[in-house]
């Protein structure tokens, strides 16, 4: 009787996990700094094989938030034959923000890699692979550095930020949280990034979850991290991989201003 009871609840915990909380998008609301009055989105994750609720509720919150910048740390591909989230895409960019993006280890496994990165140049996003650039609004400046992914070893921070003027606010966009660490020792102000997806299946009220793509485990599971002056934001993401369910581990995005 017992282990048909407890049958019941994992079948049941299984069918929220399907139907319900991969759908139910978090926006998650952080003053990283004062000082400049930049407001941005951070989304990662996509793992975009078709327009949901969920998608369109992450349209609807950019357009009632209406940031200055809009961040993607990778992964918009969910299947390695091809690219299907142009249209998508090209509707955030219809927004009329800049879009700045880096790479996740999904998009390198799609057959063919070169016509998704001109996709997203025809798209007009800005993709930065280990390079930097300077966002600029009403005379602030700010650096915006992007690296290849860290998870699969493509990253090389070094040469993304080589040339930029440190006096600036830096942020850092990253597929993984595994080079926060290199950022602390290079003094990036802000690391933004996903990957984890937070565990997509967790245990309730810990950050701890069984399988965790990480060097370090759950320890960078989702959520925000400060050492000395730098802070990391590891976001949840909006899609899954391999299986379409999400337990303790609901799709956020992040509305931060600096």
């Amino acid at each position: 009787m017992i282990f048909r009871l407890i049958f019941a609840l994992i079948f049941l915990i299984l069918l929220y996990g399907y139907f319900i909380e991969r759908f139910l998008v978090q926006k998650t609301k952080i003053a990283f700094n004062n000082s400049f009055n930049i407001k941005f989105a951070h989304i990662t994750d996509l793992h975009f094989s078709r327009e949901t609720k969920r998608e369109r509720r992450i349209l609807a919150i950019l357009k009632e938030e209406s940031p200055d910048i809009i961040f993607i740390t990778g992964d918009v591909v969910n299947y390695r034959e091809e690219f299907v989230a142009y249209f998508y895409l090209k509707k955030i960019k219809e927004l009329g923000k800049p879009v700045y993006f880096v790479f996740g280890n999904w998009d390198y496994k799609i057959k063919d890699f070169k016509k998704l990165k001109t996709d997203l140049k025809n798209l007009e996003i800005t993709v930065l692979e280990d390079e930097n650039t300077v966002y600029t609004k009403n005379g602030q400046k700010v650096n915006i550095v992007g690296v290849n992914d860290p998870y699969t070893k493509r990253a090389n921070l070094k040469k993304a930020v080589s040339g930029i003027d440190k006096s600036l606010y830096t942020i850092l966009l990253s597929h993984s949280p595994d080079i926060f660490y290199e950022a602390k020792e290079k003094s990036i102000n802000l690391v933004l990034c996903g990957h984890t997806h937070g565990g997509q299946i967790k245990f309730p009220f810990i950050k701890f979850a069984l399988f965790v793509p990480s060097r370090y485990g759950s320890r960078f599971l989702c959520g925000l991290f400060r050492e000395g002056n730098t802070t990391m934001y590891v976001n949840r993401g909006i899609g899954e991989s391999r299986l379409p369910i999400r337990i303790f581990a609901r799709p956020e995005i992040l509305i931060g201003t600096i």
